[in-house]
Protein backbone atom coordinates (compact mmCIF):
# COMPACT_ATOMS: atom_id res chain seq x y z
CA UNK A 1 0.00 0.00 0.00
CA UNK A 2 2.77 2.43 0.96
CA UNK A 3 4.69 1.49 -2.19
CA UNK A 4 1.68 2.30 -4.40
CA UNK A 5 1.24 5.64 -2.65
CA UNK A 6 4.93 6.43 -3.07
CA UNK A 7 4.78 5.56 -6.80
CA UNK A 8 1.77 7.81 -7.39
CA UNK A 9 3.33 10.73 -5.52
CA UNK A 10 6.51 10.56 -7.61
CA UNK A 11 4.84 9.76 -10.93
CA UNK A 12 6.51 12.14 -13.41
CA UNK A 13 3.42 12.09 -15.62
CA UNK A 14 1.56 14.01 -12.93
CA UNK A 15 4.00 16.94 -12.95
CA UNK A 16 2.70 19.82 -15.11
CA UNK A 17 6.20 20.49 -16.47
CA UNK A 18 6.55 16.92 -17.77
CA UNK A 19 2.96 16.79 -19.03
CA UNK A 20 3.58 20.06 -20.89
CA UNK A 21 6.61 18.56 -22.64
CA UNK A 22 4.57 15.50 -23.67
CA UNK A 23 1.67 17.64 -24.90
CA UNK A 24 4.06 19.78 -26.98
CA UNK A 25 4.70 16.67 -29.09
CA UNK A 26 1.02 15.88 -29.73
CA UNK A 27 -0.18 17.68 -32.84
CA UNK A 28 -3.55 16.29 -33.94
CA UNK A 29 -6.78 17.69 -32.44
CA UNK A 30 -8.39 14.23 -31.79
CA UNK A 31 -5.23 13.10 -29.95
CA UNK A 32 -5.25 16.29 -27.90
CA UNK A 33 -8.89 15.70 -26.96
CA UNK A 34 -7.96 12.19 -25.78
CA UNK A 35 -5.12 13.63 -23.69
CA UNK A 36 -7.57 16.08 -22.11
CA UNK A 37 -9.52 13.11 -20.73
CA UNK A 38 -6.61 11.60 -18.75
CA UNK A 39 -6.90 13.67 -15.55
CA UNK A 40 -7.11 17.27 -14.40
CA UNK A 41 -3.37 17.97 -14.86
CA UNK A 42 -3.39 16.62 -18.42
CA UNK A 43 -6.67 18.39 -19.15
CA UNK A 44 -5.36 21.83 -18.15
CA UNK A 45 -2.16 21.49 -20.19
CA UNK A 46 -3.89 19.94 -23.21
CA UNK A 47 -6.69 22.47 -23.44
CA UNK A 48 -4.18 25.34 -23.35
CA UNK A 49 -2.57 23.94 -26.50
CA UNK A 50 -5.84 22.89 -28.12
CA UNK A 51 -7.36 26.34 -27.74
CA UNK A 52 -4.26 28.37 -28.60
CA UNK A 53 -4.30 27.77 -32.36
CA UNK A 54 -4.10 30.54 -34.91
CA UNK A 55 -6.16 31.14 -38.04
CA UNK A 56 -3.40 29.66 -40.18
CA UNK A 57 -2.81 26.55 -38.04
CA UNK A 58 -5.81 24.36 -38.79
CA UNK A 59 -4.52 21.45 -36.68
CA UNK A 60 -4.69 23.62 -33.56
CA UNK A 61 -7.79 25.63 -34.37
CA UNK A 62 -10.73 25.78 -32.05
CA UNK A 63 -12.30 22.30 -31.93
CA UNK A 64 -15.29 21.71 -34.20
CA UNK A 65 -18.84 22.31 -33.00
CA UNK A 66 -19.25 18.66 -31.96
CA UNK A 67 -16.13 18.75 -29.79
CA UNK A 68 -17.12 22.10 -28.29
CA UNK A 69 -20.51 20.59 -27.43
CA UNK A 70 -18.81 17.64 -25.71
CA UNK A 71 -16.51 19.90 -23.69
CA UNK A 72 -19.42 22.14 -22.70
CA UNK A 73 -21.63 19.24 -21.60
CA UNK A 74 -18.80 17.54 -19.68
CA UNK A 75 -18.11 20.56 -17.46
CA UNK A 76 -19.47 24.06 -17.92
CA UNK A 77 -17.07 25.37 -15.28
CA UNK A 78 -14.03 23.92 -17.05
CA UNK A 79 -15.40 25.10 -20.40
CA UNK A 80 -15.74 28.67 -19.08
CA UNK A 81 -12.18 28.57 -17.71
CA UNK A 82 -10.58 27.10 -20.81
CA UNK A 83 -12.42 29.20 -23.38
CA UNK A 84 -10.28 32.12 -22.14
CA UNK A 85 -7.32 30.44 -23.91
CA UNK A 86 -9.01 30.85 -27.30
CA UNK A 87 -7.45 33.53 -29.51
CA UNK A 88 -9.19 32.69 -32.77
CA UNK A 89 -12.67 31.22 -32.51
CA UNK A 90 -13.86 29.24 -35.53
CA UNK A 91 -17.47 28.10 -35.19
CA UNK A 92 -17.72 25.36 -37.79
CA UNK A 93 -18.49 21.64 -37.93
CA UNK A 94 -15.73 19.10 -38.45
CA UNK A 95 -17.49 18.07 -41.68
CA UNK A 96 -19.87 20.59 -43.27
CA UNK A 97 -22.87 19.28 -45.20
CA UNK A 98 -24.72 20.40 -48.31
CA UNK A 99 -27.89 22.37 -47.61
CA UNK A 100 -30.13 20.32 -49.91
CA UNK A 101 -33.32 22.17 -48.84
CA UNK A 102 -32.26 25.76 -49.61
CA UNK A 103 -29.32 25.51 -52.02
CA UNK A 104 -27.74 22.15 -52.95
CA UNK A 105 -24.42 23.84 -53.78
CA UNK A 106 -24.13 25.66 -50.45
CA UNK A 107 -22.22 24.18 -47.49
CA UNK A 108 -23.90 24.50 -44.11
CA UNK A 109 -23.61 23.28 -40.54
CA UNK A 110 -26.37 21.04 -39.24
CA UNK A 111 -24.60 20.82 -35.86
CA UNK A 112 -25.72 23.57 -33.51
CA UNK A 113 -23.41 24.76 -30.70
CA UNK A 114 -25.17 23.89 -27.43
CA UNK A 115 -23.50 26.85 -25.77
CA UNK A 116 -25.48 29.22 -28.01
CA UNK A 117 -28.87 28.10 -26.69
CA UNK A 118 -29.05 30.65 -23.87
CA UNK A 119 -27.73 34.18 -23.58
CA UNK A 120 -25.68 33.55 -20.43
CA UNK A 121 -23.87 30.57 -21.95
CA UNK A 122 -23.44 32.44 -25.25
CA UNK A 123 -21.61 35.16 -23.33
CA UNK A 124 -19.28 32.44 -22.00
CA UNK A 125 -18.35 31.55 -25.57
CA UNK A 126 -18.41 34.88 -27.40
CA UNK A 127 -17.35 37.21 -24.54
CA UNK A 128 -14.90 35.08 -22.53
CA UNK A 129 -13.24 36.34 -19.36
CA UNK A 130 -9.61 37.33 -19.82
CA UNK A 131 -8.16 38.74 -22.99
CA UNK A 132 -11.01 37.82 -25.38
CA UNK A 133 -10.83 36.80 -29.05
CA UNK A 134 -8.67 38.37 -31.72
CA UNK A 135 -10.81 36.84 -34.45
CA UNK A 136 -14.26 35.32 -34.86
CA UNK A 137 -15.11 33.22 -37.89
CA UNK A 138 -18.48 31.61 -38.64
CA UNK A 139 -18.01 30.41 -42.24
CA UNK A 140 -21.26 28.45 -42.61
CA UNK A 141 -24.88 29.08 -41.85
CA UNK A 142 -25.72 27.10 -38.74
CA UNK A 143 -29.06 25.65 -39.81
CA UNK A 144 -32.00 26.49 -37.50
CA UNK A 145 -29.76 28.45 -35.12
CA UNK A 146 -31.74 31.35 -33.66
CA UNK A 147 -29.51 34.44 -33.41
CA UNK A 148 -32.25 36.99 -32.79
CA UNK A 149 -31.79 37.23 -29.03
CA UNK A 150 -27.98 36.96 -29.06
CA UNK A 151 -26.90 38.66 -32.30
CA UNK A 152 -25.59 41.70 -30.40
CA UNK A 153 -22.90 39.38 -28.99
CA UNK A 154 -21.39 38.74 -32.44
CA UNK A 155 -19.06 41.74 -32.06
CA UNK A 156 -16.86 41.15 -29.01
CA UNK A 157 -14.92 44.30 -28.06
CA UNK A 158 -11.51 42.64 -28.60
CA UNK A 159 -12.15 41.24 -32.08
CA UNK A 160 -9.75 42.48 -34.77
CA UNK A 161 -10.84 40.12 -37.54
CA UNK A 162 -14.45 39.15 -38.19
CA UNK A 163 -15.56 36.81 -40.96
CA UNK A 164 -19.11 35.55 -40.93
CA UNK A 165 -21.49 33.97 -43.39
CA UNK A 166 -23.54 36.58 -45.24
CA UNK A 167 -26.76 35.36 -43.63
CA UNK A 168 -25.59 36.89 -40.33
CA UNK A 169 -24.75 40.32 -41.75
CA UNK A 170 -28.35 41.54 -41.39
CA UNK A 171 -28.34 40.71 -37.66
CA UNK A 172 -24.93 42.30 -37.28
CA UNK A 173 -26.01 45.55 -38.94
CA UNK A 174 -28.94 45.83 -36.53
CA UNK A 175 -26.53 45.90 -33.56
CA UNK A 176 -23.57 47.74 -35.10
CA UNK A 177 -24.04 51.18 -33.52
CA UNK A 178 -21.16 50.68 -31.09
CA UNK A 179 -18.71 49.52 -33.75
CA UNK A 180 -18.96 51.88 -36.74
CA UNK A 181 -15.21 51.89 -37.43
CA UNK A 182 -15.06 48.11 -37.74
CA UNK A 183 -18.06 48.04 -40.03
CA UNK A 184 -16.77 50.93 -42.15
CA UNK A 185 -13.70 48.84 -42.97
CA UNK A 186 -15.96 46.86 -45.25
CA UNK A 187 -18.88 44.86 -44.04
CA UNK A 188 -19.53 43.81 -47.61
CA UNK A 189 -16.34 41.71 -47.46
CA UNK A 190 -17.86 39.63 -44.68
CA UNK A 191 -20.42 38.25 -47.08
CA UNK A 192 -17.71 36.94 -49.38
CA UNK A 193 -17.44 33.69 -47.43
Amino acid sequence: MAENLQNSVYNPFLLPEIVSLVIDNVHMAPDLLNCACVNSVWSAETLKKLYSGSINDMQLRTPGIGSLNSLYVASRTRFARNISFVKHLLLAPEIPALDEAADPTRLASFEKPRVLRHRQSTELLLWPQGRGFQSLTIPYEIIDQDWTSISDLLLPPTVEYLAIDNIYCKNLMAHSSGYPALLDVGLHTLSAL
